[in-house]
């Protein structure tokens, strides 16, 4: 497990609960990280808008789930959005793990207006990510489809949200992808 003290620590032992410092890691890990992130992204935001758009809008809550786009049905899309979006949490959760010194120093800074970008990019996906997995938890309980579909809603709506905060985040990084994608490159010539 995790403890977030003093940068990254994890447990070198379950029954002594022993902290041990992760070393910073490499700028291939982190390149690596960063284009799982967008490649993980792009798959589940291309799929949750496909899922919006030819199953979700206009359907008043009928799901025609025998419609085909792109050689895909309505389970096919799901199950891209799913596993798209289980990848997705799983890197994120990571990438925030890797760069948590830094959010504490901006939160125990007060440096929230000059970082509010990535901060609101962390919030927005957090809450569109958990929108997203209630739905999922919630179809086996005893809530309402209407229940369900209300979160459903606010998931769409956030994940709108989320892809205009994303596509800002990555063009404000894009020289650091080019940059380190050239110093990775040179280091294998």
């Amino acid at each position: 497990m995790f403890a977030l003290r003093e940068g990254l620590h994890l447990w070198s032992n379950f029954k002594t609960c022993k902290l041990i410092p992760m070393k910073k890691p490499e700028t291939k890990t982190l390149f690596s990280i960063n284009i799982l992130l967008l490649v993980s992204s792009v798959a589940t935001a291309f799929s949750g808008l496909t899922i919006m758009i030819h199953y979700h809008m206009g359907h008043q809550g009928d799901i025609s789930t025998t419609y085909i786009f792109w050689g895909i049905d309505y389970v096919g899309w799901s199950a891209i959005h799913k596993t798209g979006t289980i990848v997705l949490s799983l890197i994120m959760a990571y990438h925030i793990l890797l760069h948590w010194k830094w959010y504490k120093n901006v939160l125990l800074k007060k440096l929230l207006t000059k970082n509010r970008q990535v901060i609101l990019l962390t919030v927005i996906f957090i809450v569109t990510a958990l929108t997203g997995f209630f739905p999922w938890l919630l179809q086996s309980g005893d809530v309402s489809d209407t229940t369900r579909m209300g979160i459903l809603e606010i998931h769409d709506k956030m994940g709108i949200v989320l892809i205009v905060f994303l596509v800002l985040h990555v063009s404000k990084r894009f020289n650091w992808f080019t940059n380190t994608y050239a110093k990775l490159k040179g280091n294998h010539e």
